[in-house]
């Protein structure tokens, strides 16, 4: 046996089981599967909330300063170069704004009969929030009928969500789609 045949019985031996893994067939287990169930968009909503707030403070904003106005002043907060980069970026590492019109899809798909049970969860945590010392307006409905708490300042333009969200659970109500 020469040389050229022994290296080809050798490089025969080393792949063969390759080979044939690779091509043997294999089947899908016909055991039956159980679809995962998809998170809401609320409950969706803190984790990328809690990765776009990591990421804000990390770029050194510690609360969001509003959306930028492309027509504002320059001067503003929330209309800086550094901040509007900041923003980009994190929403790109959290897909808030792709979760964001998620949500106005849904919202935009709700019944009638949904508008009011919301509103009215809306309206009861509110007065939740003025027995806690609070001086809100009531909110306006939107163009389908909604009210919406993200628009709601006190007298000092303040909102805090985390005593809204105690109203809301002391309540035993969710808001949202």
């Amino acid at each position: 046996m020469n040389l050229r045949s022994a290296v080809a019985g050798a490089v025969l031996i080393a792949f063969c089981p390759l080979v044939i893994a690779c091509s043997s067939t294999s089947t899908i287990s016909d055991k039956p599967t159980i679809p995962l169930e998809e998170e809401s968009i609320s409950e969706r909503r803190s984790g990328v909330m809690e990765v776009f707030n990591s990421c804000m403070k990390n770029k050194g904003y510690e609360t969001f300063l509003g959306r930028p106005d492309p027509n504002g002043d320059s001067t503003e907060p929330q209309n800086q170069s550094g901040y509007i980069e900041a923003l980009q970026i994190c929403d790109s590492q959290s897909g808030m704004s792709s979760l964001q019109n998620e949500f106005a899809e849904s919202r935009a798909e709700r019944t009638p009969e949904q508008i009011k049970e919301q509103n009215i969860a809306i309206l009861e945590t509110l007065e939740c929030l003025r027995s806690k010392g609070w001086n809100f307006e009531d909110p306006l409905p939107d163009e389908n009928g909604s009210l919406n708490l993200r628009f709601l300042r006190n007298q000092d333009n303040e909102f805090d969500l985390s005593e809204a969200r105690e109203c809301m659970t002391s309540l035993g109500r969710r808001i949202g789609p």
